[in-house]
């Protein structure tokens, strides 16, 4: 986290760069961008510093002469931006060679799709064989916004998991726990006493009392402490109400703490959305499942506004993930982009309506899930495109191919060249695009439906 005297130090630096890139000079910017990193390393070595001083609004020259100056001594990055080995660099337009070569890419994977020769691996996730138990009441126990602050959106876990679960257990309700979840002195502008929490672990218990479900979700990316509810608190609401306890944790990656290790003495299930080192430590504990991705309901997608898509390309949402570096590189080629950094703050958001809309405003979704430590993760844009009808345009990451095909379901990229070439391919070519997001959307309503999704978390603990 940069500090307010980190900022101070670089505001010079950044302007100097800043200047240079916007009148064209990007060899200098990413000279002071070298001199930047020298003076205030803390600032500049991390991608953060663009959120400080562009908010949400994108510098596509500085935020281009920044990377690729890092790119200069990071060769992940580099590899990312330099010319493509099958499609060569980003030209004035898309070549009728890369327009050939992106057809046989695509025919090659149909032909694999119709032999069965793709199928995701992990398509099956979701089931179950034998009557399985559904419970008569559940509560779901999560923050209605993010970093529980009101300054922030609101969660859409709690948007989507009382909807979705309530469809298949009408006694479905939730309880916010911004005073219970987390420790608060690891979020920002949160205030919490011990009567605070002490009323929230009483009001909890009420609630249980009260609704008497049979089984409790439970938000629990974080360890416990004696500033936020623990799992003793939970043991002890569990052998006094008798109900079956799933911690949900989607964040389950190094380097943050392996929250799951924490709940599974506890638990009756692990659920996260990444199946990795930390899931497998934790099934030593008790069971465990990973998931594709948040159980959407997919009646917020398509109940959304029916509209023709209006540009070729959008982005909504935070700038992490280096999702600013591939949205900057989208500038000058000839697609037609709607950008909105978000970084998950009210001040910036557009409202639910307005987001589950923005997808259908396009004809494609930007989306990449690189985490800072390198591990590349799926992340719920990849599901709420393809239930929103927008083509996914998906920086490659190996997990997703468990879960979807490759230009069958999506179209994945390595690269900056990559990226340009296909978004112009289907944005020229609407029958091929429609194709893709039609087979998409009917393969996720078949493999992944919310029904579905319950119906496997009931198998796991009933």
């Amino acid at each position: 986290m940069l500090t307010d005297q980190d900022i101070a130090g670089a505001k010079e630096f950044y302007e100097r760069a800043r200047l240079l890139a916007v009148a064209g000079r990007e060899v200098e910017s990413r000279a002071v961008f070298a001199e930047a990193v020298q003076a205030c390393p803390k600032a500049f070595q991390d991608p953060e510093i663009l959120v400080h001083f562009q908010r949400e609004v994108l510098d596509g020259p500085t935020t281009r002469a920044y990377y690729r100056f890092f790119a200069e001594y990071n060769r992940y990055l580099n590899l990312i931006l330099t010319d493509c080995p099958l499609l060569g660099g980003v030209g004035p337009s898309l070549s009728s060679a890369q327009e050939s070569l992106i057809e046989r890419i695509l025919a090659e994977y149909e032909g694999q799709w119709e032999t069965g020769a793709l199928t995701p691996a992990k398509s099956g996730v979701y089931d179950v064989s034998g009557p399985v138990h559904t419970p008569g009441a559940a509560v779901i126990v999560c923050g209605k916004h993010i970093s529980l602050s009101p300054r922030c959106i609101e969660s859409d876990l709690h948007i989507h998991l009382s909807r979705t679960l309530s469809q298949v257990c009408p006694r479905t309700t939730v309880f916010y726990g911004e005073d219970l979840l987390y420790d608060p002195l690891k979020l920002p502008d949160i205030t919490r006493t011990p009567a605070d929490l002490n009323n929230a672990l009483a009001g909890l218990e009420e609630h249980v009392r009260r609704e008497r479900p049979e089984l409790v979700v439970l938000e629990a990316n974080f360890i416990g402490c004696d500033r936020s509810i623990t799992r003793e608190d939970m043991a002890r609401l569990k052998a006094a109400y008798g109900f079956k306890l799933v911690a949900l944790i989607p964040d389950l990656y190094p380097p943050i703490d392996n929250f799951a290790l924490y709940w599974a003495p506890v638990s009756d299930l692990i659920l996260s959305y990444f199946d990795g080192e930390y899931l497998a430590a934790a099934s030593k504990l008790g069971r465990t499942a990973a998931f594709p991705s948040l159980c959407f309901d997919p009646a917020c997608f398509t109940s959304a506004q029916l509209i023709a898509p209006e540009v070729d390309v959008t982005y909504v949402g935070s700038r992490a993930r280096m999702r600013d570096m591939f949205c900057a590189h989208l500038e000058g080629t000839g697609l037609s982009t709607r950008i909105r950094f978000t970084n998950r703050v009210i001040k910036y958001a557009l409202t639910w309506p307005e987001y589950f809309t923005a997808f259908r405003r396009a004809k494609m979704t930007l989306n990449s899930g690189l985490a800072p430590s390198g591990v590349n993760i799926l992340t719920g844009r990849s599901f709420e495109a393809i239930l929103s009808g927008s083509l996914l345009l998906q920086h490659e990451t190996p997990a997703l191919r468990d879960y979807l095909a490759p230009f069958i379901h999506y179209v994945p990229f390595l690269n900056v060249p990559q990226m340009v070439a296909f978004a112009r391919y289907f944005a020229k070519h609407e029958d091929r695009r429609l194709r893709i997001v039609e087979r998409a959307g009917a393969f996720v309503a078949d493999r992944y439906a919310p029904e579905r999704h319950w119906r496997r978390v009931f198998k796991e603990v009933f």
